[in-house]
């Protein structure tokens, strides 16, 4: 449920990818802004393993702060039956 377009980006420039995620702080006074180690592996001759490797960096941020992520945006979407709608409400 997504594309290969980083591992296509990094490779046709040449970049060294750097992950980091911004935070709200919890006093609204501004964010606080993580950088992850360079991604070394990135980009392999995998684009499939890429890709996966770039969603467990996101997932992780994700899950440490669910209330900062951008859920409008709706990454998850069209996913198979067999996993759960993280989107859907419970009432």
């Amino acid at each position: 449920m997504s594309n290969a377009a980083t591992t296509q980006l990094l490779k046709a420039s040449g970049a060294t990818l750097i992950p980091f995620f911004p935070s709200r702080l919890p006093d609204d006074s501004g964010y606080k802004v993580q950088y992850l180690p360079i991604a070394e592996d990135l980009p392999s001759d995998d684009p499939v393993a890429d890709t996966n490797a770039i969603n467990r960096i996101l997932e992780e941020h994700i899950r440490r702060f669910p209330e900062q992520y951008y859920w409008v945006h709706r990454r998850f979407k069209g996913r198979p039956d067999s996993f759960s709608d993280p989107y859907a409400t419970s009432e």
